[in-house]
């Protein structure tokens, strides 16, 4: 079993970072993004995170198709998962 953690789009990015910090350091295995509206952008954080942790994986919940062009999704991903250095989970949907 996995234990993760997935911080409201409602506090900083840089408190997110902190708290993906401190689950690391706490042993959880995993640290969730959502992309909603009027939020943070997701990408923007995951990175963040994932540059700020060794081993947790940094996941992506879920990314919208309709309003986030696929080929921007994909080139977002693949610099995420650059900097996780192969951590990073991407999640598609609609909302």
């Amino acid at each position: 079993m996995r234990l993760g953690v997935a911080p409201s789009g409602r506090r900083s990015a840089a408190d997110a970072v902190e708290l993906a910090r401190r689950a690391e350091d706490a042993g959880l295995d995993e640290v969730w993004v959502s992309e909603d509206y009027l939020e943070r952008g997701a990408f923007a954080v995951a990175g963040a995170m994932a540059a700020a942790t060794e081993r947790m994986r940094v996941g992506l919940g879920v990314v919208n198709p309709w309003t986030r062009h696929i080929a921007l999704t994909a080139m977002e991903a693949h610099a995420l998962d650059e900097i996780a250095d192969g951590r990073s989970v991407l999640g598609i949907g609609a909302s």
